[in-house]
């Protein structure tokens, strides 16, 4: 994750230095570094949940929720 975001800047910053690009390249790259940081954006949310999950499902199968029921994890 750390090297798409390292992509990102780079991309970002050659479109800004770089002075013989014509617009449509510069607004080309600009939406690419915007999908790039929304990719990392939802991999730190699947990444958030999937460790919530994780550590949720740990602690009841060590008894720690003991006849809570169903849960929900958003609540």
């Amino acid at each position: 994750m750390c090297l798409f975001f390292i992509l990102a800047n780079y991309v970002l910053y050659y479109t800004i230095v770089f002075r013989r690009q014509k617009l449509y390249q510069k607004f080309d790259q600009m939406l690419m570094v915007i999908s790039i940081y929304l990719g990392i954006i939802v991999c730190i949310g699947a990444i958030w949940a999937a460790t919530k999950c994780y550590h949720y499902l740990r602690q009841k199968a060590e008894g720690l929720y003991p006849s809570t029921g169903e849960r929900c994890m958003w609540e």
